[in-house]
């Protein structure tokens, strides 16, 4: 008999992260999804997530989600579904808002069993939230909109936007998944993107210390130049004691 008791999920989930396109238009969406784990209880769940990097430190253009299964966060696998989209300006928020939306879809505390998965798309000047439907109609929608609005406690002013996958498959120039393969495509490791399986408060530690290090040296070089003007004046004295003989 175990020691243990896990406490199981009611699916199986699995975290996905993308990393940035390297600037080439015609490289597969696939080839730089990579699956970071599935796991199917909460024990397990905390195993994976303590091992990832908080919102605010993985790089731009970056994706991070959670999805059902072994389901990818790709519009082609939902063809008939959308998301529910809310965009974020604050870094200081982004951290605690993933956190709620992540546990609010584990927990099947949306209610709706048409959501396939939440995901965290990294930008420079917008940071956006999604929960994924596999599919959409306007009931749904309102119902998902509520339950995320009392989830993450946003007022009624906070919009929510909705896109259709088939709406966004239909524009390939704003859709990587849908470009075609030409040849490799060099994938940067994972750590050049995110650092994903170092410990938060580790990384966060590291990066106070080096700025007070840099400012140590200047204020030290300044006083030792401080005597060599001082010693100008002096000599134009001898000049003024000529006219008296």
């Amino acid at each position: 008999m175990s020691h243990t008791t896990e406490h199981p999920l009611e699916t199986p989930w699995t975290f996905w992260f993308k990393h940035p396109a390297a600037g080439d238009r015609t490289t597969a969406y696939e080839l730089f999804l990579h699956n970071m784990g599935t796991f199917k209880t909460v024990e397990e769940f905390w195993h994976h997530y303590v091992h990832l990097a908080r919102p605010h430190l993985i790089q731009d253009h970056c994706l991070l989600a959670c999805f059902r299964g072994n389901q990818r966060p790709m519009w082609e696998a939902f063809p008939d579904g959308g998301q529910v989209i809310l965009k974020i300006r604050r870094k200081n928020f982004l951290d605690l808002l993933w956190e709620e939306l992540l546990f609010a879809a584990i927990g099947e505390e949306f209610g709706e069993p048409e959501v396939v998965g939440v995901a965290l798309s990294v930008r420079q000047k917008e940071d956006t939230l999604s929960v994924w439907l596999k599919n959409i109609n306007k009931s749904i929608l309102m119902r998902l909109q509520m339950r995320i609005r009392a989830i993450l406690n946003l007022d009624e002013t906070v919009p929510l936007e909705v896109k259709s996958n088939a709406q966004q498959l239909s524009q390939p120039s704003k859709s990587p998944a849908m470009t075609p393969i030409a040849g490799p495509a060099a994938i940067p490791p994972m750590s050049a993107a995110m650092p994903a399986l170092a410990e938060t408060k580790v990384k966060e530690a590291e990066v106070p210390k080096e700025k007070p290090a840099e400012a140590t040296p200047k204020p030290e070089e300044k006083p030792a130049e401080a005597p060599k003007p001082a010693e100008a004046p002096k000599e134009e004295a001898k000049p003024a004691a000529a006219p008296s003989s």
